[in-house]
């Protein structure tokens, strides 16, 4: 790696590792590995007769959203028990009166250790959870004392589930979606506020409207919302960083739609009979009912629950504050201050004296803005710096010299972003490294609209002489979002430099909202020893851009947008990838 590119990448990770990168404080990063601690420990120290699915499933997700890591206890518990239960040809509910709570924590963890891997598993869970929908459009537990009516912490589950397996291809017919929004709809009372059991008086309120349940009658309408009318939810939560606050318009950076699957695009509500102005009006008044009563703790019920549904509603609705409260930083200070030496919470009911994994997998979600990753609202881990894994880097960044100057000593930028990018078209006349350190905290701290205004410029520059042109041009077109640029990110993964390469991968992981790619490694060069011979070297890269350059060429083939197929790149880049077929059959 040159000096160049790990000068880079030491200023993407200090940016991305403090209070910029929202939610990833280094207190908030320590206070979650702790907890990871705690909850491997906790699987370790009991059976899993001692430990209900639940349990085992929550801490499992958590600690891998936490560590990435599926070697840990924790996780590896909480996977074998969802791919048991996937074993035969159909799902095996365990039956339990909150098999449908199960049902959706198993889709997660499947989802995030091993994606589109086990796809067909999370298929035959979202055909069960869709089996279970009531006849109005909800879900409930087994069985009630009260009966059945559709319950509200139940149904948030059953669509968080869906809508995680949906994002990994599987099928959810429109009209459980459409039932279920329709059936929130008419339980949310007059102000838009959500009680437990709509239509009763069960649940510790007594009938009358809570926090959590507001907060979760709200998520589920903002998940059906996306799937009805994925690009109109684009735009309605566009920049919407106050509940109340007027949305804006369709923007160069509107986010991709992370409903729309590869090959599978979303119908724009093609025959919904639910107006999106409806649905709009709805979560405007749910937002509202919200932001009216906020505070940093659940005014009932259990709190450990609260937090983690807060941080989904918020992530689902784009609201980085309620009213004039920004409510990460505030329960984020009180969950710090709480946490216990063993990294532990108790914040939960459902806790015991020896078992306190439910508050403690709750509020690492929490913590880690889980949901807000998922969907891009908090900065993901993936692509923050050029170059992401930092080999031969010193373990003190702060520390590190570059030039004879260390990190902190870095000047800020020096002239608008127009300027900085234009000066890259001068590469004798400049400081290459210097000017790539200035552009890097344009982009990651000021207004990425002024990006947006620079896209020609990227897509000459990425045509470049100079590698490390091409490589920082790459890097800023993935932060543009705008998806009709991919296709020079495509041609890139062609580029003769190895640095471009990886480079283009992550902008396209960015774009494309899949943290992970399709599998393969970020660096191929990452497992070989610094001494491999350069033949092993070369065949090492050819094997990973043909599989990178197979699985992205048919990315965007089948999601490009719509104004661009039938054009002339397309013809080309099917061409291109029918010699990849060729060659990897010889």
């Amino acid at each position: 790696m040159s000096n160049c590119h790990c000068m880079i990448l030491a200023i993407s990770i200090l940016l991305s590792s403090g209070e910029l990168c929202l939610g990833a404080s280094p207190e908030v990063q320590a206070a979650v590995q702790r907890a990871a601690t705690y909850l491997d420990a906790s699987a370790n120290a009991k059976s899993t007769s001692q430990y209900d699915p639940g349990r085992i499933t929550l801490a499992g997700y958590a600690v891998y959203k936490a560590t990435g890591s599926a070697d840990r206890p924790a996780v590896r518990r909480g996977l074998e028990l969802a791919l048991e239960r996937c074993s035969e040809e159909a799902y095996k509910s365990n039956s339990r009166i909150e098999h449908i709570y199960d049902a959706a924590l198993e889709v997660m963890i499947l989802a995030e250790v091993g994606g589109e891997r086990y796809q067909v598993e999370m298929q035959k869970i979202c055909d069960y959870i869709i089996s279970k929908q009531l006849a109005n459009g909800a879900w409930d537990y087994t069985s009630h004392p009260r009966g059945l009516h559709g319950d509200i912490s139940v149904t948030q589950y059953a669509v968080l589930g869906l809508w995680t397996g949906a994002r990994f291809g599987a099928k959810i017919p429109k009209e459980t979606w459409e039932r279920a929004v329709e059936w929130h709809l008419k339980s949310a009372l007059p102000n838009g506020a959500f009680n437990y059991v709509p239509g009763t008086t069960d649940g510790f309120a007594k009938g009358g409207p809570t926090l959590t349940m507001t907060a979760a009658g709200g998520s589920s309408l903002l998940i059906g919302y996306m799937h009805l009318y994925p690009s109109r939810y684009a735009s309605f939560t566009q920049n919407r960083t106050k509940p109340n606050e007027p949305t804006k318009g369709n923007s160069p950076l509107e986010r991709v739609s992370t409903t729309t699957l590869p090959g599978k695009p979303v119908p724009e509500g093609a025959g919904s009979e639910i107006p999106a102005e409806t649905i709009e009006a709805a979560i405007r008044k749910t937002l509202g009912a919200f932001a009216a009563r906020y505070q940093p703790e659940a005014d009932i019920g259990d709190q450990a629950y609260y937090y983690y549904t807060l941080e989904r509603f918020a992530a689902l609705a784009n609201a980085e504050a309620f009213g004039n409260h920004d409510w990460f930083q505030e329960c984020s200070e009180k969950l710090l201050r709480e946490q216990a030496a063993d990294g532990s919470w108790s914040v939960s009911q459902y806790d015991s004296p020896d078992d306190r994994s439910v508050s403690t997998s709750l509020v690492t979600l929490f913590l880690l803005r889980s949901t807000g990753k998922i969907l891009n609202r908090a900065e993901p881990n993936f692509g923050d710096g050029l170059l992401a894994g930092g080999r031969g880097l010193p373990d003190d960044l702060a520390a590190a010299t570059f030039d004879g100057r260390t990190m902190q000593e870095k000047k800020k930028p020096a002239g608008p972003l127009d300027e900085l990018l234009a000066s890259l078209a001068k590469t004798g006349d400049i400081d290459i490294s210097e000017v790539q350190d200035q552009i890097v905290e344009q982009v990651q701290l000021g207004d990425r609209k002024e990006l947006v205004k620079q896209k020609d410029l990227l897509v000459k520059l990425i045509k470049s002489k100079d590698p490390n042109v091409r490589l920082t041009a790459a890097w800023a077109l993935g932060r543009t979002d705008d998806m009709r640029l991919a296709m020079h990110l495509i041609n890139a993964l062609d580029d003769s430099d190895i640095g471009v390469m990886i480079e283009a991968r992550n902008s396209l992981c960015w774009l494309a909202r899949r943290p992970r790619g399709f599998g393969y490694p970020e660096d191929p060069l990452a497992e070989l020893p610094p001494d491999a011979p350069e033949a092993v070297r070369k065949e090492t890269i050819r094997a990973w851009h043909n599989q990178v350059m197979s699985a992205w060429g048919n990315w965007y083939l089948e999601n490009r947008p719509y104004a661009d197929r039938g054009d002339q790149f397309e013809a080309l880049l099917r061409r291109r990838l029918q010699e990849l077929k060729v060659q990897q059959l010889q």
